[in-house]
């Protein structure tokens, strides 16, 4: 059985606010090409960071505009190494607003 599905690009700011919403594609797109044509990246000033799942492979474009892309990371056998826990909890925390604004 086949199922249409819709995706879009959605955008939160820090808080936890619906900060950006791209038009629904209806198919097979991945997370880049909808990133890089929705207008998103035009949208945002220099420097800003971005923080988004392992999907989104939009380093380069970011760089382009002077910004940071923070990916959460993968554990190998469930530890990271101490000097590399700092980060991620700090991403953790703030992947828990954008969470709450999907209603994931």
């Amino acid at each position: 059985m086949q199922q249409n599905t819709f995706e879009a690009l959605l955008g939160c700011t820090p808080r936890g606010y619906i900060s950006f919403l791209s038009d629904l594609c209806t198919e097979n797109v991945s997370n880049r090409k909808i990133t890089m044509n929705c207008g998103f990246l035009d949208m945002n000033e220099l420097f800003h960071n971005f923080m988004a799942d392992c999907g989104f492979c939009i380093r380069v474009a970011l760089a382009l505009k002077l910004a940071t892309l923070n990916i959460p990371l993968f554990t190998s056998k469930g530890r990271l190494a101490s000097k590399g826990v700092t980060k991620p909890r700090r991403i953790a925390r703030a992947r828990i607003h954008v969470e709450r604004c999907i209603g994931a």
